[in-house]
């Protein structure tokens, strides 16, 4: 397991055609969960409106993997859920993983590149997409979401929605019972789950975003 560290800043550009709809906060987020009041407020406190109109976001910055140095770009397509994690460290070269709507594949640092065409692979390549392009804020989405209980912990309570594309892998979304906030993804891989954690949330140009995020083998660490 490796580990990465990285410090970015955000760059929003804006669209022509804007995502619509509004949200309402609940009343008391202790409440049972109902998924679609849960992820209006979920969007509500990550920025509502400010997300209208926002095409893409490109982080750029410095990384860290394994106590090596260099930068990294990440960039999510907001509607078409394409994705690109780009790394280029000291000693180890460039490696990426990208999804261009269509296919996704990795290169390594020796420049091979790989696709992923398993159709596991494909599932989790959907999701990816779907939550990139935060699709799970779209009723029309054709996904399949539910409340899948909540989890009580040092950080407090986390409300859970069990999300499944149309052709993609389940993903657990936690969301703080109290900010709104989304804790952390989980998803199920051939041998073992995925989860990655938001925290340390800033507001930038209107959007609330995650200035912490890790996930398996990497820490992300952000600053503007």
């Amino acid at each position: 397991m490796r580990r990465q560290a990285l410090t970015f800043v955000c760059v929003l550009i804006a669209s022509l055609a804007n995502a619509g709809g509004h949200a309402a906060r609940a009343q008391n987020a202790e409440a049972t969960c109902q998924s679609g009041q849960v992820l209006r407020d979920m969007r509500l406190a990550l920025g509502g409106a400010g997300w209208n109109g926002i095409a893409q976001i490109s982080a750029n910055g410095k990384a860290t993997i394994a106590g090596l140095h260099g930068s990294a770009r990440f960039d999510d397509d907001l509607h078409g859920g394409r994705y690109a994690r780009r790394f280029n460290i000291a000693v180890m070269g460039s490696s990426a993983e990208i999804y261009d709507g269509t296919t996704a594949w990795a290169q390594d640092i020796s420049g091979g590149v790989r696709p992923y065409d398993s159709p596991y692979a494909h599932e989790l390549t959907v999701t990816e997409g779907f939550l990139s392009r935060r699709a799970y804020f779209d009723p029309n989405s054709g996904a399949t979401i539910r409340c899948a209980g909540t989890r009580t912990g040092a950080a407090g309570t986390q409300l859970v929605l069990r999300v499944r594309p149309k052709g993609g892998a389940a993903a657990d979304l936690a969301i703080d019972a109290r900010t709104h906030l989304l804790s952390s993804v989980t998803m199920r891989t051939a041998l073992d789950r995925s989860v990655i954690r938001y925290a340390d949330y800033r507001t930038l140009e209107g959007l609330v975003l995650p200035f912490a995020i890790s996930g398996d083998g990497y820490d992300f660490l952000v600053t503007r």
